[in-house]
């Protein structure tokens, strides 16, 4: 079996030629990273790879909830993603950090990922301090309050590109901004 498997490695029809990324939720968003990673797998034999571990590998990716890798004989490779299910895209006002929000938390959003995730949710701009205390404390009740208002704003229209939340106001919601 061991020799087999050897030799399976050296046949050159088995090299890797086509690369199939699909998301598993149907939606085309598939992070531009992975999509280069596994493009570095281009010329490599399929029986070459160990998909165990490229799957918990490419899988730690920050966006990424699971990943199938599957060889498609003679020389393809598909990949299924299931991709982090987010109410919001959090940006700080500064524009240098652009988080989407899993659970309880904010997962940090690599910039070449960014523009593929803002066509399908509403964006919300915070301090940058408030999203370092969102990060650290995970996020409170008026900011779980912000989003479900920003995503029941969504519903209604699509005129709204983003919204600037500020907490530090005298109230103990804050201000809100939306952007048209």
């Amino acid at each position: 079996v061991f020799l087999v498997f050897i030799a399976l490695r050296t046949v050159p029809q088995f090299k890797i030629t086509t690369i199939k990324v699909v998301s598993g939720s149907g939606k085309e968003r598939i992070p531009t990273s992975l999509k280069e990673q596994l493009a570095t797998y281009v010329g490599l034999s399929l029986f070459e790879l160990n998909f165990n571990r490229l799957e918990r590998e490419l899988g730690s990716y920050p966006t990424i909830k699971s990943l199938e890798l599957k060889r498609a004989l003679p020389s393809s490779l598909e990949a299924t993603v299931s991709l982090v299910e987010s109410p919001a895209l959090v940006q700080t006002t500064d524009g240098l950090e652009t988080y989407l929000v899993e659970g309880n938390a904010l997962v940090r959003l690599p910039a070449e990922d960014i523009d593929a995730w803002k066509q399908e949710m509403v964006t919300i701009l915070v301090p940058p301090s408030y999203a370092q205390m969102l990060r650290a404390y995970g996020l409170d009740r008026s900011f779980h309050q912000v989003m479900e208002l920003a995503n029941s704003l969504g519903e209604k229209t699509t005129l709204i590109t983003s919204i600037k939340y500020d907490n530090n106001s005298s109230n103990s919601f804050g201000k809100m901004v939306l952007e048209i």
